[in-house]
């Protein structure tokens, strides 16, 4: 697993590409911010991605899957995708009778994607969460997390809510 552990002061710092290297991180794979509400982990990526990449939040895939199956996961599964706010959303939705758990999903087909097609650049997959490794594995399951190992570089974003002092 690569993963890293930085103030939220240094954030910036991944901006340059040199840090990627001296952090031993992986530019082919996505980040993956994890740290307490506030602390700056959407600013950031908002900022850091580029405008090509497509920009949800968890719940966003949840009304989604509501209004249009299982549809909803194959326009994002090709590109470089960035879903804010990992495990706000219910983890499993109904849409008509079906049960379905959107992002675990979307996780597993952007791990097929990773691990089965070769591509010149694989498209990456970008999250936040206020959950920590042991919230993440229990919210969704074991499975994700361990995908989640193979294609995301871990950031814990350590510091305090800028909300606060606001």
């Amino acid at each position: 697993m690569r993963n890293l552990t930085i103030h939220q002061t240094d954030l910036k710092l991944l901006h340059d590409p040199d840090k990627w290297t001296e952090y031993n991180l992986d530019t082919d794979r996505g980040l993956l911010l994890l740290g307490p509400p506030g602390v700056g982990k959407t600013y950031f990526m908002r900022h850091y991605l580029d405008s090509k990449t497509a920009k949800k939040t968890a719940y966003d895939f949840e009304r989604l899957y509501a209004e249009q199956g299982l549809d909803c996961i194959k326009p994002f599964v090709h590109y470089d995708l960035f879903v804010d706010d990992l495990g706000i959303e219910s983890p499993m939705v109904q849409n008509y009778g079906t049960k379905f758990y959107p992002i675990k999903t979307l996780i597993f087909e952007r791990h097929k994607l990773y691990t089965e097609y070769k591509f010149d650049q694989k498209p990456k997959f970008h999250a936040t969460t206020n959950l920590s490794l042991k919230g993440l594995e229990s919210y969704y399951d074991t499975r994700v997390l361990d995908r989640l190992y193979e294609f995301v570089n871990f950031i814990f974003v350590k510091g305090e809510s800028y909300r606060k002092n606001s």
